[in-house]
Order: C-alpha cells, then sequence, then structure tokens
C-alpha cells in the first residue's frame, strides 16, 4: 500500500460521499425532486463542470444524483445536498461525520462537489472505504455502471443527455 495514507486534494472523487449520503437520505420514488435555489445555484463557479441549472428549476433526484455521478456536475452535488440536508454547511457537517464513522482517519471535507480547498483532503486509504460505503447502493452501482442517461425535461430546461466521464463505459 504505497502512500495509502498521504493525505491529497479530493476532487470529484467528493462525489462519490455527497452521493452516499443523498441515498442514504433522500426518497429516489418517481416523485422526489428537489428545487433548485439561489444558494445552490449559485456557489459553484459557472466554468466549472456544471449541467446549467437555474434557480427555480425542479428537477427529479435521481437525475441530479446521475449528473453528479456520471457528468460530474459541480451544481447537481450542491442541489443533492442541500435536498438532503436543508444547507450545504449541514450537509459538509454531515459529511464529516459519515467519514468518522465509517473508520476515515484522513479525510475533511469542505464541500459536497470537490472543488479545491486547503483543508478538503483524503487519503486512498479512506477513499476505498468510502467508495465501499457507496457501493452498498444498488442505485450507485446502476448509476456509476450507465454510460449515456437523458435527465427528462424541467420547468426550466429541455432534455439533456449526460455521458459517463469514465471512458472504459464509452469505447466506440
Amino acid at each position: 500500500a504505497k502512500n495509502h495514507e498521504k493525505q491529497e486534494t479530493l476532487s470529484g472523487i467528493t462525489k462519490v460521499m455527497t452521493a452516499a449520503i443523498a441515498l442514504e437520505k433522500l426518497e429516489l420514488d418517481a416523485n422526489a425532486t428537489a428545487t433548485i435555489s439561489a444558494v445552490g445555484n449559485d456557489v459553484v463557479p459557472r466554468d466549472t463542470i456544471n449541467i446549467s441549472l437555474v434557480e427555480g428549476e425542479t428537477v427529479d433526484i435521481k437525475s441530479l444524483l446521475h449528473a453528479t455521478l456520471l457528468a460530474g456536475a459541480n451544481d447537481a452535488a450542491n442541489v443533492l445536498a442541500e435536498a438532503a440536508s436543508g444547507s450545504i454547511e449541514n450537509f459538509v457537517k454531515q459529511m464529516n461525520e459519515k467519514a468518522t464513522a465509517l473508520g476515515c482517519k484522513n479525510t475533511h471535507y469542505d464541500n459536497p462537489h470537490g472543488l479545491d480547498s486547503d483543508t478538503h483532503y483524503s487519503t486512498a486509504e479512506d477513499i476505498a472505504i468510502i467508495a465501499k460505503a457507496a457501493l452498498k447502493y444498488d442505485e450507485f452501482k446502476t448509476i456509476v455502471s450507465t454510460a449515456r442517461y437523458t435527465l427528462p425535461a424541467t420547468n426550466q430546461n429541455k432534455e439533456r443527455t449526460l455521458t459517463n466521464t469514465n471512458f472504459m463505459l464509452n469505447k466506440v
């Protein structure tokens, strides 16, 4: 296990914990939705990966999970955080509590999307623990193994098709 305890920035792997907590806390029935707030939409810079959510848009939770895990959409991760915990701050607190409960010793989250921060980090060992926990959810396994997903049209946007960023799922 070379460098398994070396702290590194988390980047997009943060979204594994975001999805795991969202799956734990949110209903995934066909009617489960979230409405995009100004906070959930605006705290992520628009020049980062996003699906162009707009304030007031209502999106189903399954689509937000797909956008977060397949496309790495930072705006979708924020909306999931707000839907699951009422605020991004509360969600981040829950992320850190969950990491500790899972036995992670060198992980700290500052946000649900993974944009860099000096105090947003983990180790290979802890990431393996978090991934193992996320893989307990059938919906997580289904989403991360999906090559393409079409988000249904919403009250603010047309239908959008997402392609999984895992090139191994998208070989021609």
